[in-house]
């Protein structure tokens, strides 16, 4: 049985040898990676209309905008050991249903009171497109330069569920 065994192990070790010999030397290597990836947003925005400034808004207080998931995708293609293409694709979706807002809106001279239950989103999508040269091409590591583009799209969106029309038909005329 050992000598088996060990006749087995003498015969593998030169395909082996062989096998990381052919991968050593391969033109083209891809990858790709999938994340489930935490996000959380903190920021603020101003709501304005031409000349008329509007309110100064906490994204994640006001609008109450929770911590949540996306995905995070990113493929690329190493060739001849030097040249690097990589494609990057993220997506975040915020939302609230039914919350209250934390302090009054003013926008192109409306006021949304404290009161007011609204539905509020943000919708984030990321798509990049990135070209490297690998400078430096160590066995344990690279340093790579590597420009590209990236496109970022920003969908936000805020409904009010309850709304006084004879309070905003005052503010308008006021």
């Amino acid at each position: 049985m050992k000598k088996s065994l060990l006749l087995l192990l003498f015969l593998l070790l030169p395909s082996i040898a062989f096998a990381q010999t052919i991968e050593q030397v391969r033109p083209f290597s891809i990858w790709g990676e999938f994340f489930w990836h935490f996000a959380a947003i903190d920021g603020n925005i101003e709501f304005s209309d031409d000349d008329l400034l509007g309110s100064d808004i906490d994204l994640d207080g006001t609008f109450g905008l929770d911590n949540t998931n996306g995905l995070w995708f990113k493929a690329g293609v190493l060739a001849y050991e030097r040249h690097e293409f990589v494609l990057d694709y993220r997506t975040y979706n915020f939302e609230n249903n039914g919350t209250t807002v934390s302090s009054d809106i003013s926008f192109g001279g409306i006021t949304i009171p404290v009161s007011v239950l609204m539905d509020t989103s943000l919708d984030y999508q990321m798509f990049g497109a990135f070209y490297g040269y690998r400078l430096l091409n160590l066995p344990v590591g690279y340093l790579s330069v590597r420009p590209g583009f990236e496109i970022i799209s920003y969908e936000v969106g805020a409904n009010a569920d309850v709304i006084d029309y004879e309070y905003l038909d005052e503010q308008v005329k006021g």
